[in-house]
């Protein structure tokens, strides 16, 4: 008996370690970022003349949307049913399974094998992957998905017409930078933690390839859960071929998310009912026709 509570509770620590390692492990990466306050919406910015070699202006079609592209009501409401809102299931669906490079807490470039996702009655998608410990769902909402686009269209420029520059100063963030939203946890069932951090766009040689690179800041959790304990996400850097580039911009097109999305069932207004049961008001119950409402 005593073995037994000893083994439960040796499992008991792990598990509370291994919660803190993935809340914190690159806490310390890249010290001058800082993570952005809860709630924060982040304006799509291009990067600067000096940084992008030409006049500097906001993305076309993409101007500097306001409110808030992850909002409460968007990700936690939608059209879900009561028991997928309870039981916070349904919260993606996956697609293509995908390879996807990623600096380890340790600095080293691994790869990991994840999926392109997309979040049901949203314009909402991106890919989930495990880093470090925990698996990371990423999204970006309509207008960061199309900066994300611009910015995989400019790399596979430069890269073709050999603009990339191994010493340019911060090169992950030359692309520009977006708002952007993660679900977050050890496992799938168990991702309550939320953020919604800076993203950066930009590339990274290494060895001798230059890869596109999305930044992701680590973000303060947002979650509700009072008994949580992880403080904030990590930093993240993923780093996409050219081909793995062209295939997440593919997925990310609205071509593509606007397919999958399904647009709710309208419910029958307070004034439709009265529509309809006026026009029976001056009937005598034994001639009123009854019929199968289509809204119900």
């Amino acid at each position: 008996m005593i073995r037994h509570s000893k083994f439960v509770g040796c499992v008991a620590f792990v598990f509370m370690a291994f919660s803190f390692f993935s809340c914190s492990s690159t806490k310390n990466q890249d010290s001058d970022m800082e993570s952005e306050p809860a709630g924060t919406p982040i304006a799509i910015k291009r990067p600067a003349a000096s940084e992008a070699g030409e006049e500097s202006k906001p993305y076309e079609g993409s101007p500097y949307d306001k409110g808030d592209h992850y909002s409460d009501e968007k990700i936690k409401g939608g059209y879900k049913t009561l028991g997928e809102q309870i039981l916070g299931t349904k919260k993606y669906d996956k697609y293509d399974e995908v390879t996807i490079y990623l600096s380890s807490t340790l600095g080293r470039v691994i790869t990991r094998y994840g999926n392109f996702i997309y979040k049901p009655h949203t314009d909402m998608a991106g890919f989930i992957v495990r880093y470090d410990t925990s698996l990371y769902a990423f999204y970006l909402a309509k207008s960061e998905r199309k900066a994300l686009r611009f910015a995989v269209e400019q790399y596979l420029k430069d890269f073709d017409e050999r603009n990339l520059d191994r010493n340019q100063k911060k090169p992950e963030r030359v692309y520009g930078t977006v708002g952007g939203y993660e679900e977050f946890g050890l496992v799938e069932m168990q991702m309550k933690n939320r953020s919604k951090p800076k993203v950066h766009f930009g590339y990274k040689f290494i060895k001798k390839s230059p890869f596109f690179c999305i930044y992701v800041v680590r973000a303060d959790n947002i979650t509700d859960d009072p008994d949580n304990q992880c403080k904030q996400s990590v930093d993240q850097k993923y780093y996409f071929t050219k081909a793995q580039a062209q295939a997440l911009a593919e997925f990310l097109s609205d071509e593509n998310i606007d397919a999958k999305y399904t647009a709710p069932k309208e419910k029958p207004t307070k004034d439709k009912y009265n529509e309809i049961f006026d026009a029976y008001e001056d009937k005598p119950e034994e001639e009123a026709e009854y019929k199968e409402f289509d809204s119900y």
